[in-house]
């Protein structure tokens, strides 16, 4: 049967092909408000913490790398007197820091409120058990993911995250490019942070280093 030149058997073998998108639970749409807020005011901190550190450098006065030499520095270059800042700069600099600290207060109490719906939820003490995942990274995979069962493999998995090579292949040849970085970028950069932690505390960036200078 024909339905506007389509046969009705492919279409629906078309269908039945493509993987359903569950429906998120409460407790998965609840914790995945709290990471879609935090991390837009994240965001928005970075940009008024560079604001700050850029301003004050065209100015003359250079801020040590660390975010949080920011507010502290700056509130002390505003107070002094001494200082070649204008009036109405350090006015405006003095807003600029009291939003990065509403912010940052923000942002604590949404960590907060994470950490205790973490407690919680038993997949996500079992998720923090592995080493480089902590309360972000455990209730962002039980938040976005939901049940890994659904994936039929590990490969599955990563190509859902955007962690599997982007592949360019011809014939009887085969090549793999570099990761296509499609997927939940939230979550690849929760997990790519965690395991260069990992690293970190293993050593293995120090001897791969060392292996690069030679």
């Amino acid at each position: 049967m024909e339905v506007c030149g389509f046969r009705l058997s492919k279409v629906c073998s078309f269908r039945l092909s493509l993987t359903p998108v569950p429906v998120k639970t409460l407790e998965q749409q609840q914790m995945t408000t709290l990471h879609r807020v935090r991390a837009g005011w994240m965001h928005t901190r970075v940009a008024r913490i560079n604001a700050v550190r850029g301003l004050l450098r065209e100015l003359g006065y250079a801020i040590p790398v660390g975010a949080r030499h920011v507010v502290p520095q700056t509130q002390a270059l505003i107070v002094d007197a001494e200082t070649e800042i204008p009036a109405v700069s350090r006015e405006m600099f003095h807003d600029l820091c009291e939003e990065i600290r509403d912010l940052e207060a923000r942002i604590g109490k949404v960590e907060r409120e994470i950490d205790a719906l973490a407690r919680q939820n038993p997949v996500v003490v079992r998720l923090r058990t592995i080493p480089g995942v902590g309360v972000l990274t455990a209730t962002a995979l039980v938040a976005f993911v939901g049940d890994v069962e659904r994936f039929a493999s590990g490969r599955h998995f990563a190509s859902y995250l955007g962690l599997t090579p982007r592949e360019y292949s011809s014939g009887m040849r085969r090549y793999l490019g570099r990761i296509s970085k499609k997927g939940g970028v939230y979550l690849r950069t929760l997990l790519i942070h965690g395991a260069r932690s990992v690293l970190r505390l293993t050593g293995f960036h120090r001897g791969l280093r060392r292996r690069f200078d030679r």
